[in-house]
Formats: structure tokens, sequence, C-alpha cells
């Protein structure tokens, strides 16, 4: 069919039906093709679109980390705990007074037991904070990380609680339901497909022994039950001269007269109109992907003299096929303005049951995906806390001030900041491979973590680039005196310099953090 051929059939479709001579070629194209959009749907079992991201392990290593840092009383109550703990239990190892206080304490006991368990199972997450240096801190700075990382905690575990509620609406019975709706809504078989179709229950109706009487009737009572049928009777061929009403010539040897022709003896009929229904594209079930053809074929409800159809109507009332009377489908009940539209066809109630559900599972996986985006962000600020605070810097330059060293240039100080991100992984193959990102790979021949050559080869030209090739330090520091030497910038002695270890922006906190996670956990 030529493209200017479908724009005549789409404003063919846009108003009421006119009377002509003949049923046009390609006339009923725009509902046919709607049609075969849900029916391709319906054949093709589509998995529903992907949830939001699993935000068990990203909590799970938070409340390790909040755990790891609390107090060393808090730690002790939480070695006591047990995950089959009543109220009463939970009261008196928790040392609470009033069965107010145990409230928050009986919803997070079991999580709190986790945590404890995450942290005692050989004290990785422990050895690892010390060695980044958060046994060097005061007790004051531990605190300091302590408050800060319980607050993320706590926050973190709102989050969830809201996540945990929106998780049902993911998985209703409409969803699961949703191949089978469709596959019922088109073919009438909870179990149909076009190669195993049933006759019998596409039309489904004794009436259906004439084509006028199986192509028209009341919304929820008509013998069409199906698009299977409802594309059958504005599609299929009659005994008439026929142009293809919807495109194409269909099955011309297996013809659907007006008069004597059941529908249920019309199976090879039903076959034939079957194949102008191409395989869908789409790799998921959407709302959008059902609703828009279903607007479409909604806005393809057609009226002459008071009646309502799908198709096109050239003389008389009857949908009985001919080029010159109706190929059509006609409902005598329609009236959208008191509720009787397509959604009250079989058919049309199945199709908008599973458009809603599934737009609103999709607005709650947006929701959900905002929310675990909130969790991972909290778990972030957890690890900014105690980068802060253990970042080498300090210990760095003290060592350096006591020793009289100057500033190390910056490749040197930005190379050796990336092989001690690798380094820290020691001989813990697992740690390393989470580091990958950050350029380290674990020596199999030496079996430790090491930063890549390459890596380590584009870093100091990098590096060289912008750091200066007489290896004087290049930041905002520079050439300030000593009174204006604050901030991030530290006198030396001789003269103002970078506080930071990390000139160079490619070791920002958020490179660092994920460096921590992998060492952490």
């Amino acid at each position: 069919m030529k493209r200017p051929s479908i724009l005549v059939f789409v404003l063919a479709a846009s108003g009421p039906l006119r009377t002509q001579a003949n049923v046009a070629p390609g006339e009923n194209a725009v509902p046919a093709a709607a049609i075969c959009e849900i029916i391709a749907l319906a054949e093709a079992d589509l998995p529903l679109a992907s949830g939001p991201p699993d935000t068990t392990t990203d909590l799970a290593e938070l409340l390790a980390l909040n755990m790891t840092v609390a107090p060393e009383d808090w730690q002790k109550m939480a070695d006591k705990i047990d995950p089959s703990d009543t109220s009463d239990q939970i009261k008196q190892k928790a040392a609470l007074k009033t069965p107010a206080e145990a409230g928050n304490f009986n919803i997070r006991w079991r999580q709190w037991g986790e945590a404890r368990k995450a942290t005692n199972k050989n004290g990785e997450v422990k050895y690892n904070l010390d060695k980044l240096g958060y046994t060097s801190l005061t007790e004051d700075e531990k605190k300091t990380i302590a408050d800060r990382v319980k607050t993320a905690a706590e926050r973190a575990m709102h989050f969830e609680q809201k996540l945990a509620e929106l998780r049902p609406k993911l998985d209703n019975a409409d969803l699961k339901a949703a191949n089978t709706y469709l596959k019922e809504a088109a073919f009438g078989d909870a179990t149909g497909k076009i190669a195993n179709i049933n006759i019998g229950k596409v039309f489904g109706s004794a009436s259906a022994d004439t084509r006028p009487n199986a192509c028209s009737g009341n919304l929820n009572a008509g013998a069409a039950k199906t698009l299977a049928a409802v594309l059958t009777c504005i599609c299929a061929e009659s005994g008439t001269a026929h142009d293809g009403a919807c495109a194409r010539k269909v099955e011309v040897a297996n013809t659907w007269t007006a008069s004597g022709e059941r529908a249920s003896d019309k199976l090879t009929t039903v076959r034939g109109v079957l194949k102008l229904c191409r395989q869908t594209t789409a790799k998921v079930l959407t709302s959008a992907a059902i609703a828009t053809p279903y607007t479409a074929l909604n806005h393809n409800v057609r009226t002459q003299s008071g009646t309502h159809y799908i198709g096109s109507l050239q003389s008389g009332s009857d949908c009985n096929g001919a080029n010159t009377g109706g190929v059509c489908i006609k409902f005598n009940d329609y009236n959208p303005g008191n509720g009787m539209d397509l959604n009250k066809t079989p058919w049309g109630e199945k199709i908008a049951a599973v458009t809603a559900a599934l737009g609103e599972r999709e607005a709650v996986i947006e929701e959900a995906k905002a929310l675990a985006a909130l969790i991972q962000a909290e778990k972030q600020q957890a690890l900014t806390a105690i980068y802060q605070r253990t970042k080498p810097t300090a210990a760095a330059q003290k060592n350096q001030a006591a020793s009289g060293n100057t500033q190390k240039q910056g490749t040197q100080e930005e190379t050796a900041e990336a092989e001690k991100i690798c380094s820290a992984a020691e001989n813990n193959k697992e740690a390393c491979d989470k580091l990958k990102d950050q350029g380290c790979t674990f020596n199999t021949e030496s079996k430790k973590c090491e930063l890549k050559k390459d890596v380590k080869a584009e870093l100091e030209k990098e590096n060289q680039e912008t750091g200066g090739k007489d290896g004087k330090p290049t930041s905002e520091c520079k050439d300030k005196p000593q009174k204006d030497c604050t901030g991030n910038c530290k006198w030396d002695g001789k003269e103002c310099k970078d506080s930071s270890i990390l000139v160079n922006k490619q070791f920002a906190l958020s490179v660092v953090s994920a460096a921590f996670v992998a060492l952490l956990f």
C-alpha cells in the first residue's frame, strides 16, 4: 500500500461515515492496524518492564558500617540479639524501661542483629576501617562520624520502609494476569494463540448464525466477543467484488457472505484475516504499548443515522460484508456520555484493566526508583563522613613536616594515591575486583592488588600536563602570603601549598568513596 493512501484512510476515519458507491481499498486499514497491534502483543507473551533496583546490599552495607562506628556499649547490646527475640526479651536485652521505648527497637531489632553479624564476620569491616586510619582519630572525631553515619542509616531505613510499602503494588493480581487478559481479549482464550484459535470462543454466541448477526449487537452482549472477531468483521472479504478493505485482499478463497453462513463455520476465514497482524517489535509489555492502539481504535468508532460502527458502511444498516453494503461491526447501545463505550465490551473491559494496572505499576516503579536512589545517596553520605575524617592527607603532611620534606610533585602524589587505593585491598581478590573502575587489577603472580601499568602511565602523563613540568604545585594556594594561607591551604614554612594530597580532580570524593565500598565490604 502506498504511503499517500494511508493519509486518505486516516482522514476518512476521523469523521462520520459517508455513503459512497463501494467500500474503498484500505478504508478500514486504520482500525485494523490498531487491532493488530494489540493482537500482536497478546500473541507475544511479553515480560513486564523491570522493577526498581534492589537496595538490599546498599542498606545492609550501610547498617553494617553504622554498627561498626557505633559506641561500644551499643555493639555489646547488639551481640545479644537473636532474630527470634520477643518484645519482652528485647526490652530486657536493651535495658528499656517502658513499652513505648521498645517501639522502634521491635521494628529494627532484627536489622541491627544482621548488621552486627556482618561486622563480626572475620572482622573485615572494622579491620579495613582501622587500616584507613579510623582508630587514629580522636574520640570527638569518631563521635562526629558515628552521628553522621547513624543519621544516614536512619534516613535510609525510612526510605526502605516506604519502598517496602510499594513492592506489593509491583506484582498484584491484574499484573500477574496481564498476558492472560490480553489473550482473552484477543482470542477469547487464556492460552490462545493464532495457531490454535477456537472459533467458538472468538465469536462465542449462538446468535452468530449470519454475518450481520455476528457483527452487530449490544456492547456487552454482541457475538463479536474478541478482537479477532472484530477484525474479521471489518476485514473479511465477501462474495462481492472487493479490493481489500483492510489494505490488501484477505484470503479471497475463504469469503464470508451475508446470509446462511454461521461464524462458527468461518475458522479458515478468521485465520486468513489474522495473517494481517505482524509480530510486535516490543520487548516488554507497557501501558503505552496497549493504550496507544486502543485509543486509536476508540477514535475510529463512527456514527451514521444514530448508530455507531467501526469500519465502513455504504448503504443500509447491516454489516453484511458486501462492498456496496457494510464491512463493519455495529454497536447498538454505544453511548460514551452514559459510560457505554468500548470498555463495556468483553474485550475492551480486559484491555482497560491491563492498561490501568500497567500504568499504576509504572508510576510505582518511578517512585520506587527515586527511593532507591535516596538509599544509595545515604550510603554515599556515610562513606563521605568517614572519608572526610580518615583521608590520609593530615598524617602524610605531618610526616613530611617532621622530616623537612617538601610537598611531592603532583604526578607522584596522585600516582601514589591511586596505588594506595589498590594496595589497600592487599591479597583480597574480591575486594580488588570491586576496584577495577579505579584502575586496579589483581596480580595473580604476586597475589596482590595493584594499579594497572597503563593506568599509571596515563595518570602520570595527565598530571604532568596539568601540574606543570617544573614540579611546582599549581593550585589556588600558590603564591599566597602566609597570612592568607588558610582553608584548604597550609603554610609549610616556606610557601603556601594545598592541604590535600588529591590535587587532581580525577580523585574526587565520588571515586574514593567507591573504593571505600570495596574495602569495607
